[in-house]
């Protein structure tokens, strides 16, 4: 496992070469098309806290 993490690491740092295409482009409006926004400020500590006193591990 550690190796196969080291190879991801590799692949992550290493300049990508090839230039976005018009599917890449496409598959990132249909991504941000079915996204959803929040409508206001939020409380990540007070959703996360909510989280955990709701379920028992």
């Amino acid at each position: 496992m550690e190796e196969e993490v080291r190879r991801i690491l590799a692949r992550s740092v290493q300049p990508h070469t090839k230039a976005p295409t018009h599917q890449n482009s496409r598959r990132a409006e249909l991504i941000e098309a079915i996204s959803v926004r929040p409508i206001g400020a939020f409380d990540l500590k007070a959703i996360t806290d909510e989280i955990w006193n709701g379920r028992t591990l």
